[in-house]
């Protein structure tokens, strides 16, 4: 929270906490701002640092995964004269606020994006969720799986709703074309 306030006086936001002083986005960036100083620790422990969430990890106080790199870590929060952020192991170690954690891994199925030459950029793959269960439009609880395939410059996307809740027998409920057309290159961001 220190971090994600922008090292705002903790004892002051919690006196007048009304859910406003930190966004999620922030406390996110501040999880992974840490994660990104720990990366040496959390490897040696055995631990995936570009998915594991510091927040609803699940571990047991036994000495070993997260656990050995919380005991190798003392925090000390000071309103006056900040943080210190001391790895018992680690006495040359200093805390970097603009660290960056490693990006997760691309799921299975995932769109490659290559550049192949002179600004053209090649999409092709598929991309499907997997089979889940909501209410449709007439309140009936159905099962759903979408899928996305890009060949080049034409994404289909299909959305089939079984009336099975395992996605066994159903039909489509709607299919989407689209063809993309030359134009000037933007980051794709997302």
């Amino acid at each position: 929270m220190f971090l994600a306030s922008g090292q705002t006086d903790l004892d002051a936001m919690y006196t007048a906490w009304d859910g406003t002083a930190v966004t999620a986005a922030q406390v996110a960036t501040a999880e992974g701002t840490v994660r990104a100083n720990l990366i040496t620790q959390m490897e040696a422990a055995g631990l995936d640092v570009a998915s594991y969430d510091l927040f609803t990890s699940a571990f047991t106080a036994d000495s070993t995964g997260i656990d050995a790199v919380l005991d190798d870590l003392t925090i000390t929060v000071d309103p006056v004269n900040g943080y210190t952020f001391v790895i018992t192991s680690d006495s040359g170690y200093t805390f970097n606020e603009a660290a960056v954690p490693p990006a997760p891994p691309a799921p299975d199925g995932a769109i490659s994006i290559a550049t192949v030459t002179g600004k053209t950029h090649a999409l092709n793959g598929a991309y499907s969720t997997a089979c889940y269960t909501t209410t449709n439009d007439n309140n009936v609880e159905v099962s759903v799986k979408e899928v996305l395939d890009i060949s080049g410059n034409v994404w289909v996307y299909t959305n089939t709703e079984y009336s099975t809740l395992n996605c066994s027998t159903g039909a489509t409920v709607s299919t989407a074309t689209a063809t993309l057309v030359a134009g000037t290159d933007s980051a794709i961001i997302g």
